[in-house]
């Protein structure tokens, strides 16, 4: 007899944002002190950022303009991911943890030219919770690290070819509605009550990849 069974609900989403190049818009970030410190810190530890070494501001590479279709949240250089005032809006309202919303202005310019653009907030998904079961999951494996003939035990759980299904334990999810696990790379989770509120207040969220994830609980 199987250690677990299935959840129906609630449901949990799983978010490629972090990886997602489709939505990437030409900006650039100011950040003092060490920016690829920042960067890798922020896309691989989900560190918080001290206001030091935080972005000061983005400014436009290329277009002058935020495309239509990506309002609400993007992805630019460095893979930070951005989303707009009205998606921050709605995540204020639900249980985020310690996810940071950085808040910064767009500039046409790294001189501080304004560009007439809303400010915008970097998000980052701090709140972790232990919630992966990974012998139910699909399609998702442990690097092995170069010269290695096994991965470390500590070592996050990856997509293979993004055929990733993640199975989580109901248990671990209680109450939170955005979250990510030290053990999974490159995701993070949702509840499907901000899902729906994402989505009922008309937010442009395709970039943020949105897939089921299986949940289990204990039979």
């Amino acid at each position: 007899m199987s250690e677990w069974q299935d959840v129906d609900e609630p449901k949990v989403w799983v978010s490629g944002f972090l990886h997602n190049s489709t939505d990437l818009v030409a900006f650039d970030s100011r950040i003092d002190g060490k920016p690829l410190d920042f960067i890798h810190g922020f896309r691989y530890l989900w560190q918080l950022a001290p206001p030091e070494n935080s972005p000061k501001f983005l400014f436009f590479e290329e277009a002058n303009n935020i495309p239509p279709k990506v309002t609400d949240a993007f992805t630019i250089i460095g893979g930070l991911m951005i989303i707009s005032q009205a998606f921050r809006d709605v995540l204020v309202q639900f249980n985020i943890g310690e996810t940071q919303l950085i808040e910064v202005p767009i500039y046409a310019d790294e001189n501080g030219t304004p560009s007439g653009s809303p400010n915008h907030f970097v998000l980052n998904v701090h709140h972790s919770r232990n919630t992966l079961i990974p012998e139910l999951s699909e399609n998702i494996e442990q690097p092995i690290p170069y010269g290695k003939t096994a991965p470390p035990a500590d070592t996050a759980w990856a997509s293979v070819y993004r055929k990733d299904i993640w199975a989580i334990n109901h248990a671990a999810i209680e109450g939170a509605d955005l979250w990510h696990d030290p053990m999974v790379e490159g995701r993070f989770f949702l509840s499907s009550r901000l899902k729906n509120a994402l989505h009922g207040a008309g937010l442009k969220i395709k970039a943020l990849d949105l897939k089921p994830a299986r949940v289990f609980q204990p039979a």
